[in-house]
């Protein structure tokens, strides 16, 4: 009997490790999928992408799961296990309906940016809920969950440094096939991503991307996948008495060669990294590179000097290296701050926007995902492009989740950082040492290059970092089972509970699965929205019918799809307010429709804009009160000031009701803040007044002036082009003196001076030619003009003064010889 219980006992023990040994393989696939392939997959950022990602995580929480019901709790503190219950209540926070009066104490930027006593934002109740666009919180919710679940399905891989090596050597082998794939796109693309994806608004270009849209990434990915490369270049072999405990004949022969293997593959790894990098035009990237490879190596001198000298404060070294390290980041930041406007003018506006945007969203921020339509109400210039990230992932942090976000993030760092400081003062290997090094240098680059660019919103780029922020909360247990100590007496450190374990295991296999679900309709919807604007892209000139048609029904296959895509509804909302003023449409169905969207616009989004500039004149065709019109038009520029569109609209509007004061603000708004419609506002403008009261009432910029200028001269009217000539030209002299950029002064000049030769005014041409001058005294073709200018007006000592700096500069030109011919047969005197 004693024998069938023992019997029974080892049959269930061995169908118990099979069911473990596949758990661990789905654990692998996951693991090995995220850090491989999810790359390849335009780094993530497409929505099939991260629609493919959910479905990776789903197999690795399945088996984080069963491993769990097998006994194997997660070996995470409570500290660690509140920090990811916090992450994942932060966006449930923002979704949660609260009143108004806890939104104007928490986000008062709502009452900022929103006329709440207007019946339309009234009704959208959108101070109801911290966040102001909750579907897209919820996509970003559904995302936040993948990677929580990438995070633990690393912590419930891990239990020895093999696997540690072996995912350390997944992450370098994504490295080495990234940088293949960059450098053989750079040389052999066809102009397609990975040679088949065609990007609507991208091209890989010459330089090495791979399947990112910016090198940079690239470059972040490299940054914090060598250091864990370069383990396997300097690890030692296994002892002896190791190398005895190794499996069967595959597992002796990997411990026999895993040295000439692993140091091969980072030699290798190592040379196409820095050639990649060398021949990335990104000197950013190469800095991150760098400053990567710089931390992991002075890790490893900290751990020589302090075994040397100073054996027993180890772990104060470590701490008091990391305290420096943060200051020096911190000065760095100041410096940033400092030079941005010279080094970067928009990224300095952007981050002041963003700025703004926080101090009225100061606890728990718009929500996340909803940077791209927050920032617009803070910006007053006009940029080409739309910024879903703030180009830094701190501050991207601190607009959509507030002070809790930045917090959260700031306190994961440090818990890394922690650990390993507490790791680098128990016994360990030399390979222990290079893991912990290649951790510390992972994830602190990461964090530092967060600092200017936004590698944590790029999901290839944030698992890997996930991966080693996993790897550092179990090394305190590698450590421990590799001491002598831990044989006779375990102390590892305190894990979950079974209850506790199985509660997350459980809820985040729901969560994954859900997730995949929730991001389909985002995935498929996103195929469409490609090839639409493929075709706007394709499509030179204004759209035909046909193109239009084509471009309006697959707008409309984009919603069928998913009803809650917001630029694909905006954009139709556009569409059907242009087809009004067509011919083969009925005005009022078609304003009708426009009305619609308009609504379901600003229930899904309602920071964006659009869609009350779109409600307000859609609504005007259907009789909808000039009063509720001029408030949805105020509202809209309130969310964004910058748009042509609304300044054009509320400019005729005051302009027709006699608002003079309202009028001239928003035509100078029309005429000079958004290019896009300016040369429909001056249309108009030179409908109701001449050029000369344009530029006298509104005085128009540089870019206004010239478009006048153009627009007026092509009216052979002479009088009213010499007055827009003149205003240009005064226009481009005072940027010219303005600007730091001396050759972008220069050319301003240059530009001055062909307006002034345009026109038969020599007291305007007197003036570029002398302004000209004073800024760059070293032209001698200007002086030369200057002379015979002043030969005209025969001013014969202000000519020969000039003529003399010219025979000074240059006495042998030919230029100048015959510049003092005309003086000598003019004047009838010598110039010497």
């Amino acid at each position: 009997m004693h024998a069938a219980v023992r019997s029974q006992g080892s049959r269930t023990i061995v169908r118990d490790n099979r069911i473990e040994r596949l758990a661990n393989a789905c654990l692998d696939f996951t693991i090995f999928a995220l850090l491989l392939i999810v790359p390849l997959l335009l780094g993530g950022r497409h929505p099939v992408a991260k629609w493919i990602i959910a479905c990776i995580t789903i197999p690795g929480c399945l088996g984080l799961a069963v491993k769990v019901l097998l006994g194997r709790s997660l070996r995470i503190t409570i500290w660690q296990a509140m920090l990811v219950l916090a992450c994942l209540c932060l966006p449930l926070i923002q979704l949660l309906p609260v009143g108004s009066d806890v939104t104007h104490h928490l986000a008062p930027g709502i009452a900022q940016r929103f006329d709440l006593q207007q019946p339309f934002v009234a009704a959208l109740q959108v101070d109801r809920q911290l966040s102001l666009a909750p579907k897209l919180v919820d996509r970003s919710f559904a995302m936040l969950i993948c990677y929580i679940a990438a995070l633990l399905c690393v912590v419930g891989r891990i239990e020895s440094q093999r696997d540690v090596e072996r995912i350390m050597a997944w992450l370098g082998c994504s490295a080495l096939l990234l940088a293949v794939l960059a450098m053989l796109q750079a040389h052999y693309g066809n102009g397609r991503f990975l040679w088949w994806y065609d990007h609507p608004a991208r091209e890989p270009g010459e330089v090495p991307r791979g399947p990112f849209q910016n090198e940079n990434h690239l470059c972040s990915l490299l940054a914090l996948a060598l250091p864990s490369t370069l383990y396997f270049l300097l690890r030692s072999p296994p002892s002896k008495r190791q190398s005895s405990h190794s499996g069967g004949g595959a597992g002796r022969f990997w411990q026999s060669h895993h040295v000439s293997i692993g140091r091969l593959f980072a030699l290798v790894c190592l040379i196409v990294v820095v050639a990649t990098v060398y021949d990335t035009p990104s000197r950013g990237g190469a800095a991150i590179v760098m400053l990567g490879t710089l931390i992991w190596a002075t890790f490893l001198a900290l751990r020589v000097v302090s075994l040397r000298y100073f054996p027993h404060h180890i772990q104060r070294i470590y701490g008091l290296a990391a305290g420096g390290l943060a200051v020096l980041v911190a000065a760095g930041f100041w410096l940033l701050l400092k030079w941005l406007p010279v080094l970067s003018h928009w990224r300095y506006k952007l981050w002041a926007a963003d700025i703004q945007v926080w101090r009225g969203f100061p606890i728990f921020g718009t929500g996340l995902g909803t940077h791209r339509f927050a920032y617009r109400a803070f910006v007053d210039e006009h940029y080409h492009r739309t910024f879903s990230t703030a180009e830094s992932s701190w501050i991207t942090l601190l607009v959509e989740s507030g002070l809790t976000g930045v917090l959260l993030a700031a306190a994961i760092v440090l818990t890394v950082v922690c650990l390993v400081v507490k790791c680098v003062g128990k016994k360990h290997t030399i390979n222990q040492t290079l893991i912990l090094a290649a951790i510390s240098a992972g994830v602190l680059v990461s964090s530092i290059h967060s600092i200017a660019d936004f590698p944590w919103y790029i999901p290839a780029c944030l698992i890997p970092v996930l991966a080693l922020v996993a790897i550092a909360t179990q090394m305190p247990h590698v450590l421990e089972r590799h001491t002598q100590q831990s044989l006779q007496r375990r102390q590892v450190q305190v894990g979950l509970s079974s209850g506790l374990s199985l509660v997350m295991s459980l809820g985040l296999l729901i969560g994954t699965i859900w997730s995949a679900v929730h991001l389909a309709a985002p995935a498929r919807a996103a195929v469409a929205y490609d090839q639409y604007r493929r075709l706007v892209r394709d499509t030179e000139g204004p759209l035909s019918s046909n193109t239009e048609q084509s471009a309006f029904a697959l707008l409309e296959q984009t919603i069928d799809l998913d009803p809650h895509h917001v630029l694909a509804r905006s954009k139709l909302a556009v569409h059907l307010l242009a087809q009004m003023d067509q011919p083969q449409t009925d005005p009022q169905a078609t304003a009708l429709a426009a009305v619609r969207q308009g609504l379901e616009l600003a229930k899904l989004c309602p920071m964006e804009s659009r869609a009350y500039f779109v409600t307000a004149v859609a609504g005007g065709r259907l009789g909808v009160g000039l009063s509720s019109q001029e408030h949805l038009l105020q509202q809209a520029q309130r969310l964004r000031p910058v748009d042509g569109r609304v300044s054009l609209q509320l400019a005729v509007r005051a302009t027709a009701a006699g608002d003079v004061a309202q009028s001239d603000k928003h035509w100078r708004a029309a005429i000079d803040a958004d290019p896009r419609f300016r040369k429909q506002a001056l249309s108009i403008l030179m409908m109701l007044y001449t050029p000369e009261q344009i530029i006298e009432r509104f005085d128009p910029g540089r870019d206004a002036s010239a478009l006048l200028y153009s627009l007026v001269r092509n009216r052979n009217d002479a009088a009213q082009t010499h007055v827009a000539a003149r205003h240009f030209c005064l226009q481009l002299l005072d940027e010219a003196e303005g600007e730091t950029d001396l050759l972008q002064a220069k050319y301003y000049f240059e530009q001055a001076l062909v307006v002034a030769e345009g026109t038969d005014d020599p007291v305007l041409k007197l003036q570029a030619l002398t302004r000209f001058l004073q800024r760059h005294p070293g032209q001698l073709s200007v002086r030369l003009k200057l002379v015979d200018l002043l030969v005209d007006q025969n001013s014969e000592q202000d000519a020969l003064k000039q003529l003399k700096k010219c025979q000074t500069a240059a006495p042998r030109s030919e230029q100048v010889s015959r510049v003092v011919m005309r003086f000598e047969r003019h004047f009838r005197r010598s110039v010497r």
